[in-house]
Formats: C-alpha cells, structure tokens, sequence
C-alpha cells in the first residue's frame, strides 16, 4: 500500500508538470466528522492549502519520509525499508522536511476564531462590493492564485499586491452569476469560502492569514477539483450569504 502511494506521487508531479496555470490542492470542507483520524489530523494544520503546497516543494522521497513519520507514526526502522535509505539518513531527511515547511504556524482555537471573523469580513466585503472593507482585510504583500486547470478561465499567474487584487475581484464580480451565494466553511482545516449558483459550485476559496490579514487568497474553480465540495454541500447545509 505504502509503495502505491509512492507511485500516486510520482504520477501526480508529472501531472502537474503539465497543469495549465497555478496548481493548488484540492479543496475539501473539514467541518464535520470531527471524530475521524483524518479531521484530527486537521486539526494540527497539516492539510491547509498553505501547507500542502509547502509539502509540493519537497522531493518525493522527503515528502514521502515526512508523511510516514509525522503522520502515521512509522519508526525510523519501517519508514527506511521503505524508501531503501539507512535509518540515519530518513531522520536526516525528515528534519530537513520539517524545516523546509516550518514556515506554516499552528493555528489554535483563538486564531481560528480570529480567522473566521476575518472570512466572515471578507465574505461581507465581496457581497456588497466595498474595496475599502477589502482593503483593510488584506496583507500588503498579499498573492491570489487561482486554478483553473484550464477547464474554466482564470489567471495564469500569481497575482500580487492589493492593488492588483481588488482591480481582479472588480473585474471578477460583475461576472459572477446573478443569485450566487457564499458559504463560509472550513475548508482544509481553516476558514473558507464557498461560492454558489443555486445548488453548484464554482469555486472554493481558503486562505492563509498573518496575524488578523490575507496573506495569501486560493481559489479553486476547475470544476475537477470542485467534486467532493459539491458532494458535501449536497449532504450538509451550511451558512448561507446572499
């Protein structure tokens, strides 16, 4: 099983090699279910969007060391049978993962709560269109990425800045459907947003804060990656914005 994982990471670098535009991870509401291994490791931050692409930095091999230790709780002995390294060199090679993802910082029930009035500003902001309010949300060296995968339009590359941003969501909003709604939802384990027509979605929206401001926005719209949002929003209800 370990092995087919290596393999699935493998594939999946490769696969992105050729993703059209930013690749971010796929979006999942992480609100429910709070007894299952999966959402307590939620918990810990360790499947944020920032996080994860701070993982997609790694080599497999580091990503793969990482996993097996921070996660499952693998002993150093397993984890170098498996990735054919020498037990020395996997602790080496997960302290060295550990440090090159230290950049993420825990998130605990007070900052949560922190970044949820945040979001909650935000989604406020968007609905009523007002850039002074969005302003006064965001880092001022804040990014938006969004993906699209090239199924549906969006930016090719990185946004910067909040000038940049705001004239993006000024340029965005007129085009948004009549009637869409915004939910806010933890979406990898922080406070998100997702975006409705009716009952579909068409985009989900996490983001990473510094201290009580955006530092960076993560948009999904590529409806490939929007199918399990979509799954769990038809079983669940959620705060609705109009």
């Amino acid at each position: 099983m370990t092995h087919r994982c290596i393999d699935l990471l493998k594939s999946a670098r490769k696969q992105r090699e050729v993703y059209v535009g930013p690749w971010l991870p796929e979006p999942i509401i992480t609100d429910r279910n709070p007894d299952e291994l999966s959402e307590q490791y939620v918990q810990k931050e360790t499947i944020s969007t920032a996080y994860l692409l701070l993982l997609q930095q790694l080599s497999w091999t580091e990503r793969v060391v990482f996993l097996l230790r921070e996660v499952l709780q693998f002993d150093y002995d397993e984890i170098a049978e498996i990735v054919n390294k020498s037990n020395a060199n996997c602790r080496q090679i997960f302290s060295r993962a550990k440090r090159s993802i230290h950049g993420v910082p825990a998130n605990g029930g007070e900052m949560h709560e922190k970044a949820g009035a945040v979001v909650e500003q935000f989604i406020q902001a968007l609905s009523i269109g007002n850039v002074n309010q969005l302003l006064d949300l965001l880092s001022t060296d804040v990014t938006l990425i969004t993906d699209g995968g090239g199924k549906v339009r969006a930016a090719l590359h990185p946004i910067l800045g909040m000038d940049r941003i705001i004239r993006f969501f000024a340029g965005t909003l007129p085009k948004v459907p009549a009637g869409a709604s915004l939910q806010m939802r933890n979406v990898n384990g922080q406070p998100g947003i997702i975006a409705l027509d009716g009952n579909q979605v068409f985009c989900a929206i996490s983001f990473h804060m510094q201290g009580e401001r955006i530092k960076a926005i993560y948009m999904v719209v590529n409806p490939d990656k929007l199918m399990a949002v979509q799954k769990e929003i038809q079983g669940s209800s959620g705060l609705g914005y109009a």
